[in-house]
């Protein structure tokens, strides 16, 4: 913004309140917040009620415009076979181990005296581990169990070279723990998130029962950082949600953006408002619009895509489905909007090189003792 640029245009007068120098003339407008909605004395925001250029200014100013640019926080590598994944290292070979699945090599480290197999993070998985991460690519991109089985079970071999089948139950217990093991470790990963979150809510059904998923998504680099599933909209306490997100993010967003559901403000008035003045000051801002500026557009495209995947849910898919799908559109899926099939990992400075995204999450969930 060219105004922004310009020196001595904006000065504080006090807490939540701006004066901002007219661009065409010599006179100054006050942009204050008295509620939870930004407010302008010119004759613009005056005559229509939309944010004027001295609004879009100081928030521009409050918030950094790029604040992800440059910055990478963790990189995480696959791990080749016969390498240590703790130092690196090609490990001497040890023996075998045996399963359904056949034999797998079995190595020694000489640094650390680790003994590891060949397939890291899927030693006991009797099927091969490219099928694994296909069950679980499948799954997260909307088949239901029965087809992901029809669909691999000509491909499954045991160690003999024979073709056997599975049951749709074996495919729902793959499912299930890797969800666990990947919802754990995407937990202990803290990403750079701007100073702009959005959260809302939504109406999932999870057997016959229906609930509510709430979520949170950073404004910039669009990364699911917390969600939370309730069972009534407008009572149910969502702070557990709130300090989620202020946990993983390491500190409170400048601007939280939702609609006027009260039980957003009571957490936000909670976790995220500042107690005294030595605090970050924050603001939420509640009255958004279908169209024009506020809105909470990029957060309804969300819940949309979200929505497209749980309305195939059947049984008690519900907390499965949902940690798989936070881990396969933060660091799986490529965001359009982002460009250059850039993850809102990626984006949030978790870099994975290897297009294999399910395998180096499971083996570096293997490599923090997550089984």
């Amino acid at each position: 913004m060219k105004m922004a640029k310009i020196p001595h245009m904006v000065g504080r007068v006090r807490d939540g309140s701006f004066m901002v120098r007219a661009s065409s003339s010599d006179g100054w407008y006050e942009v204050a917040r008295p509620g939870s909605r930004w407010e302008c004395t010119c004759p613009y925001f005056e005559k229509t009620g939309n944010y004027c250029k001295h609004i879009h200014m100081v928030v521009s100013l409050l918030i950094p415009q790029d604040p992800m640019e440059g910055t990478v926080s963790t990189v995480l590598e696959r791990i080749p076979d016969g390498m240590c994944p703790k130092c690196r290292i090609v490990a001497r070979k040890d023996g075998w181990n045996w399963n359904r699945g056949g034999r797998k090599q079995r190595y020694r480290c000489a640094g650390y005296g680790l003994r590891f197999s060949e397939k890291f993070g899927f030693e006991w998985q009797t099927l091969a581990p490219d099928l694994v991460v296909d069950v679980l690519d499948m799954y997260a991109g909307g088949m239901s169990i029965r087809a992901i089985t029809e669909h691999i079970n000509g491909r499954i071999k045991d160690g003999g070279g024979e073709r056997r089948k599975v049951s749709h139950h074996t495919i729902h217990r793959i499912i299930t723990r890797y969800a666990r093991v990947l919802g754990t470790f995407e937990d202990s990963l803290h990403p750079h998130v701007s100073e702009k979150w959005m959260t809302d809510g939504m109406m999932i059904g999870t057997a016959d029962r229906k609930r509510y998923l709430h979520s949170i998504i950073d404004g910039s680099t669009r990364y699911w950082i917390s969600g939370i599933v309730t069972v009534h909209k407008d009572t149910d306490d969502v702070s557990p949600m709130f300090w989620d997100a202020k946990r993983r993010a390491g500190k409170v967003p400048a601007i939280l953006v939702s609609d006027k559901d009260g039980t957003y403000h009571k957490a936000w008035e909670v976790v995220f408002r500042s107690k005294n003045h030595l605090q970050k000051i924050t603001y939420h801002d509640r009255h958004i619009h279908a169209n024009g500026d506020p809105n909470n557009n990029m957060m309804e495209r969300f819940n949309s895509r979200l929505r497209a995947r749980i309305k195939t849910m059947r049984g008690r898919e519900g907390d499965t489905c949902m940690t798989l799908l936070r881990v396969y559109y933060n660091h799986i899926r490529s965001h359009m909007g982002l460009g250059g099939g850039t993850t809102p990992g990626m984006a949030a400075g978790i870099l994975i090189p290897d297009r294999d995204g399910w395998t180096v999450l499971i083996q570096h969930a293997r490599l923090h003792g997550i089984r």
